[in-house]
């Protein structure tokens, strides 16, 4: 505004420089207040292939479940560089508690006593029943 009183002078000049904000400048060394750079950890590629396509004993389960433990893991840790981490450890859970790990048996069919009218198939043992449960595994 003031520019338009001298026209063509050194006046106009500044003008177009945006004389008001040379108060954001800082002229003062800011370099002692930064800290310590951040280092991120290095890229480890994700591969979901890792996990098994089935699980038939209760060994095979527990390894799937550890390895989906240990990718959802990998994924958190990466999140500065994996989009959509929420979405994949979701859909990672969702498969292998769906399609890998076997569900549970009732345990009426377990024990061989199933009702006429229950629509239940028994085509083997239950491999969350079948062995006795020892401290380690109950520790896991």
């Amino acid at each position: 505004p003031y520019a338009l009183e001298n026209a063509g002078g050194p006046i106009l000049a500044a003008a177009s420089l945006s004389p008001f904000l040379d108060r954001l400048l800082r002229l003062e060394d800011v370099d002692g207040l930064a800290g310590a750079p951040i280092v991120l950890p290095p890229y480890v590629p994700f591969d979901a292939l890792q996990i098994p396509k089935t699980a038939a004993t209760f060994d095979e389960a527990l390894e799937a479940l550890r390895m989906a433990d240990r990718l959802c893991t990998l994924v958190s840790v990466q999140a500065h560089c994996i989009k959509n981490g929420s979405l994949l450890k979701a859909t990672l859970l969702q498969h292998t508690f769906t399609q890998v790990v076997p569900v549970p048996k009732p345990r009426d069919a377990y024990h061989g006593v199933v009702p006429d009218d229950a629509n239940v198939e028994v085509t083997g043992p239950c491999i969350w029943c079948d062995q006795p449960m020892r401290y380690e595994r109950q520790h896991d």
